[in-house]
């Protein structure tokens, strides 16, 4: 019997950590969700104290990370007179100028185990928000790809991940 797996790319849209999306049946919300931006005053050092200094009074001594977007963490680190005090994260799945802290102590996590499968009579769908294989009324999407066909072995990684934040004021961001 075939099996069917469709890609999907669950960390960058709806669904991501580092997102603003609202919990659903398939995820949990964004650390973002509900999190209003911070103003951006146009200077880095300045944007940078506003945002630790927002989740300063969750973070206890020091516990905060600063996430940002590629260009950003990339200020961050070189443009400041010294290295900076938290660490500076790089996402690529954030938008440009965007700049996280996150209060450690305000986020926690759940990781299970990841489960492997191996598949050689799969059907693929190759296109990145792929719908469903079977439209309906016996037309197929496309571009699809057979395993058995084209001799490969495909993998699928389960890996459940779960986040949630214990106190809202644990994190703060702005679009600089």
């Amino acid at each position: 019997m075939s099996k069917t797996y469709l890609k999907s790319d669950h960390f960058s849209g709806g669904g991501s950590l580092l997102s603003n999306a609202p919990a659903s049946a398939d995820h949990p919300a964004g650390i973002l969700n509900g999190i209003t931006p911070l103003p951006a005053t146009g200077d880095l050092i300045d944007n940078l104290v506003s945002v630790t200094s927002a989740v300063a009074q969750v973070s206890g001594n020091g516990g905060i990370a600063l996430v940002a977007a590629p260009a950003q963490a990339a200020a961050i680190n070189l443009r400041l007179p010294r290295a900076p005090a938290y660490p500076v994260l790089a996402s690529t799945s954030l938008p440009s100028g965007s700049i996280i802290a996150v209060a450690l102590p305000a986020l926690v996590s759940a990781v299970e185990v990841p489960r492997i499968e191996a598949s050689t009579d799969a059907l693929v769908h190759e296109e990145k928000n792929a719908p469903a294989v079977n439209i309906g009324g016996g037309v197929m999407a496309s571009p699809l790809r057979s395993f058995f066909q084209s001799d490969t072995v495909g993998l699928k990684l389960r890996w459940p991940i779960s986040w949630a934040l214990r106190d809202a004021r644990g994190v703060a961001w702005m679009e600089v």
